[in-house]
């Protein structure tokens, strides 16, 4: 049996990784251009991390799958739930254990831990108290570990603060590797470092030279110390798992990253053309709060004063002023104030994902729906300032477990105007992040390195999504498999 290592690198992006391989800060993801393949990952739609990572351990796309992003439509008022379902026996390892290997899986983002023959280590999502399998695992990672971090908190710290927490991080991943490794013996080893996304949605402004200078100004230097130490831990596990045996060794994004330049209130553009409804209350405290709102709304004041302020004292005085003033309202506290009989359609709870109201009159007219759709579309892709596209669940995937997805997903600028769910005053559309402090988002490009006693050598820009990965993986292994969406990427592979 040969040994498959593969290394997911939450968010990562050659945008970033190549300068630093250039460099020679990561000696070893640099040598895979020669010893293996680069490539851009397709990533599956949208961009998000659970259907992302889901789909690279199974083949499947998120029609399959019936999962879209972390969370799940529920019929309102409800405000949506976790997305959970049945795909025990349907993930990469699942085949693995049915052929009598044994699997170890580290760091992987999802709500409850899988069952496999070795040991699964949950992070970010999973509870607290139930985050290995076997469940008594935990005990062995605080007696071996420590305070073992199943995510990464980054709020309210400085750049070095978060590179040295991000390090630390990693560090406790490498040391569990190893640990596992030498107890448990797994022919295959599946690590995931989420520090990667949580640095560059945090210091995207800093990582990327050509990023628009705020007021902290730092530079892409200050974080290559983290690039440095992950490159290394990659390396370190590697060399661990494999000792004297062979096999091949992947390395995966669930999604890639880039800038943020603007931000679109979706709910609040729904709401000014009509398609959210709200209720009007008669006692008179809300009467109040909603005049207010509404000369707020049909006054262009708010907006031209921060326009003219941007840049300066007077814009980040104002900016925390709004924020403290309830100048952004979550659409989790006006939901009970919306008219869901006279609603047509609202995101929620997936960002830059418009359901059309399941309770409302039309929708059990397929006509009607599918003309509600086609003038939203137009609507959308027609509005000033934001180049908007709009998909259907139809356009973007093959699997037909769609029942709980948007009726429509809305893109902007190619993801670098982030689409939010909360409502604001005024303007639907801000020329600049929604926080200072969170300049990077997702994108469809990913990254592909692979290379091992299977893999062709100098490989570059082949044709692979993230559904290709299980199949491309079971293929080179000899496991059968069938009714997967992946196809085996056959260019990578020798013979």
């Amino acid at each position: 049996m040969k040994k498959t290592l593969v290394f997911g690198l939450d968010g990562a992006t050659f945008t970033l990784l190549k300068p630093l391989m250039d460099l020679n800060i990561m000696p070893y993801l640099k040598s895979y251009e020669n010893d293996g393949v680069t490539s851009v990952l397709k990533a599956t739609f949208p961009p998000i991390t659970v259907p992302g990572w889901l789909c690279i351990s199974s083949g499947m796309d998120p029609g399959s799958i019936g999962i879209f992003d972390f969370y799940d439509y529920a019929p309102p008022p409800a405000l949506g739930k976790p997305s959970i379902k049945n795909i025990n026996n349907k993930m990469i390892w699942d085949y693995f254990s049915r052929w009598g290997y044994k699997s170890a899986v580290i760091n992987f983002p999802y709500y409850l831990p899988f069952k496999l023959k070795g040991v699964f280590v949950g992070g970010m999502l999973v509870s607290k108290d139930r985050y290995t399998y076997p469940n008594n695992f935990r005990e062995d990672i605080s007696r071996n570990i420590g305070n073992y971090m199943l995510d990464l908190d980054l709020d309210k710290l400085g750049i070095k603060e978060h590179v040295d927490k991000a390090i630390l991080s990693v560090q406790q991943k490498v040391k569990l590797a190893k640990y596992i490794i030498d107890k448990d013996h797994p022919s295959f080893l599946f690590v995931i470092f989420t520090e990667t996304d949580r640095l560059q949605h945090r210091l995207w402004q800093y990582m990327d030279k050509s990023y628009p200078k705020k007021e902290d100004i730092g530079n892409p230097e200050d974080i290559y110390p983290f690039w440095k130490i992950l490159d290394e831990s990659m390396k370190e596990i590697e060399k661990s798992f494999f000792g004297n045996d062979y096999g091949n060794t992947f390395i995966v994004s669930d999604h890639g990253s880039g800038p943020i330049y603007k931000t679109f209130y979706i709910n609040e553009w729904l709401l000014q053309n009509g398609y959210i409804k709200l209720k009007i209350k008669e006692n008179k405290s809300s009467k109040i709060k909603q005049y207010i709102h509404k000369v707020a709304r049909n006054s262009n004041l708010i907006n031209k004063i921060f326009t003219q302020a941007k840049g300066g004292r007077l814009f980040r005085s104002l900016e925390s002023l709004a924020q403290k003033t309830n100048f952004e309202t979550n659409f989790a506290d006006v939901q009970e104030n919306i008219d869901w009989k006279e609603t047509i359609a609202y995101d929620f709870p997936i960002k830059g994902g418009i359901y059309l109201n399941r309770l409302a009159k039309f929708y059990s007219n397929d006509k009607q729906k599918d003309n509600i759709i086609k003038e939203l579309r137009k609507k959308l892709e027609s509005v000033k300032g934001v180049s908007l596209k709009t998909y259907t669940p139809q356009e973007v995937y093959k699997g037909k477990n769609i029942d709980t997805c948007p009726d429509i997903f809305v893109v902007g600028d190619n993801f670098s105007t982030e689409i939010i769910m909360p409502f604001t005053f005024g303007n639907y559309i801000l020329e600049y992040p929604r926080y200072k402090t969170v300049t990077g988002s997702h994108r469809m490009e990913g990254i592909f390195f692979s290379k091992g006693v299977d893999i062709n050598k100098g490989i570059k820009n082949v044709d692979i999504s993230m559904v290709d990965i299980t199949p491309t993986i079971l293929k080179m292994n000899n496991i059968p498999f069938s009714n997967l969406d992946g196809k085996i990427c056959k260019e990578i592979i020798k013979n």
